[in-house]
């Protein structure tokens, strides 16, 4: 009665050699751990990109603006220069 938990493989020894005959380092062998690397490395890349295009348009969108509006009024305000 109840649900048996997975369990984890024992790290004793990291290396290990599947029934095919390739080694394996905690569970993955080699070209695994390249293409599990790689696809990382890329998703992570996209996501610098995609917030690097978000700081530069929110950098471009505040000091490009002439004006602004203060809470409450209806038209835009323009700084009247000294």
């Amino acid at each position: 009665m109840g649900i048996k938990m997975p369990t984890l493989p024992k790290l004793s020894n990291p290396f290990q050699r599947r029934e095919d005959g390739k080694m394996q380092f905690i569970g993955l062998t080699a070209m695994e751990w390249i293409t599990t690397t790689v696809a990382l490395v890329l998703l992570y890349a996209i996501l610098a990109g995609f917030f690097a295009v978000l700081l530069i348009i929110a950098n471009k969108i505040r000091h490009n603006g002439d004006s602004f509006e203060r809470p409450g009024q209806v038209f835009p305000f323009r700084p009247e220069d000294d």
